[in-house]
């Protein structure tokens, strides 16, 4: 459980040295993907399935909402970031933005779970994109 924590930190890491805030959120969305369909085929994501499960204990729920909310939080981070550098158009909440964000992230690895493949996937975390950025982005 500690790798699985400690690689979400090392990803965050990783998404701030982008070049715009936009191909962060890009890498990071379409990265989801990576940890969902391994090569080897569907994997999901251990966190999620550990904590929904129905005997879950209580210590793997609360991890996996901790581990949402956070994901939440840095990403209302970087869809605000975006909204006030212009780099996308949508000027809804980022806060209703990345409960959204964290929904279809988790219907992902769902879905993947269930042998959707990359392409379907990839549609979906493409569509999600444009709604997140908004038309008249100027990046």
């Amino acid at each position: 459980m500690e790798d699985h924590i400690n690689r979400l930190k090392l990803v965050k890491r990783q998404m701030f040295g982008r070049a715009s805030i936009r191909e962060t959120l890009e890498t990071m969305l379409h990265g989801w993907i990576d940890m969902a369909c391994p090569v080897n085929g569907p994997c999901s994501c251990f966190l999620t399935l550990s904590g929904v499960s129905g005997d879950a204990p209580a210590v793997a729920r609360d991890m996996l909402l901790r581990s949402l909310n956070e994901l939440k939080l840095f990403l209302a981070v970087l869809i605000a970031r975006g909204q006030e550098t212009g780099e996308f158009a949508s000027r809804s909440d980022p806060d209703g933005l990345a409960t959204y964000c964290v929904i279809v992230l988790q219907g992902v690895v769902s879905t993947a779970r269930a042998g959707w493949g990359r392409d379907e996937l990839c549609t979906a975390i493409s569509e999600a994109l444009s709604h997140l950025i908004g038309a008249g982005a100027t990046v």
